[in-house]
């Protein structure tokens, strides 16, 4: 069963910033600050470069919001010269000056790590902990999902592995990396990556626990186990109750056993 036209408003999704949130180095996302932030100068959290990387990310999300994924295609040139210009030490977490910033706009990460943060010696040291886009995995998720639009499940795959041998722990590039091996008929290796994601003990993977049980779930139908993706599925329906993925992959799982 294809689920792409779904998948294709869940990366809308991931990647759009909340309306109520800026997106200037100036002005991160969310803070906490371990000292008065009202006396620390506040850093700068974001190259030029990474900020006119941003500018594009704009024009491309407003282009697929306009024009479907077809309308990703002509930014692959653009976009793939963004992420090679990706920092070598662009993870997640990182320090800038005496800062930490935390490379996410979802606050459901955010927050959590945070507080983790807040709980060791290293971050109640930081004059502040920042919430930033993570510009340059934006950009791999989208070339990554372009290239699984394209059937190229090759380069996705590339795409996912370049990313996360610097951000192992991006929820979104590991998930678009099941689909590509899935896809191209390898379902076993997609369902030991969800199933990998789902045991590790990373925050920021287990804060997206719904999302890699969706990913089981769908490598689980294209091996057949219907009463296993139902669980999954059931599963993920439990973390995220308007999960509409996990409802209509429910609703299909009903249709092709109805009759067993």
């Amino acid at each position: 069963m294809s689920v792409r036209p779904l998948a294709v408003i869940a990366l809308l999704a991931s990647l759009a910033l909340p309306a109520t949130v800026t997106a200037q180095a100036s002005a991160p996302l969310a803070s906490a600050t371990t000292r008065d932030s009202a006396q620390t100068a506040m850093p700068v959290l974001q190259s030029p470069q990474e900020l006119e990387e941003k500018k594009l990310l704009e024009r491309v999300m407003q282009d697929m919001q306009r024009s479907g994924p077809s309308a990703l295609r002509r930014h692959v040139p653009a976009l793939q010269a963004a992420f090679d210009r990706m920092p070598a030490d662009y993870t997640i977490v990182a320090h800038i000056g005496d800062a930490i910033v935390v490379r996410s706009a979802d606050l459901k990460v955010f927050l959590p790590l945070q507080l983790a943060l807040l709980a060791t010696d290293e971050g109640r040291k930081a004059s502040g902990i920042h919430a930033i886009e993570n510009t340059y995995g934006m950009v791999a998720q989208i070339l990554a999902f372009e290239a699984v639009e394209r059937q190229d499940y090759p380069a996705a795959i590339a795409y996912a592995d370049r990313l996360l041998a610097i951000q192992p722990n991006h929820p979104q590039v590991q998930a678009e990396r099941i689909v590509a091996y899935t896809k191209m008929g390898q379902c076993e290796t997609g369902l030991k990556l969800a199933a990998e994601a789902l045991a590790s003990e990373d925050l920021v993977l287990a804060m997206n626990r719904d999302l890699f049980l969706r990913r089981q779930g769908y490598c689980q139908i294209e091996l057949g186990r219907f009463d296993d993706a139902k669980a999954s599925y059931e599963a993920a329906l439990e973390l995220n109750p308007d999960d509409q993925l996990s409802r209509s992959q429910l609703t299909y799982i009903a249709q092709q056993t109805a009759n067993r």
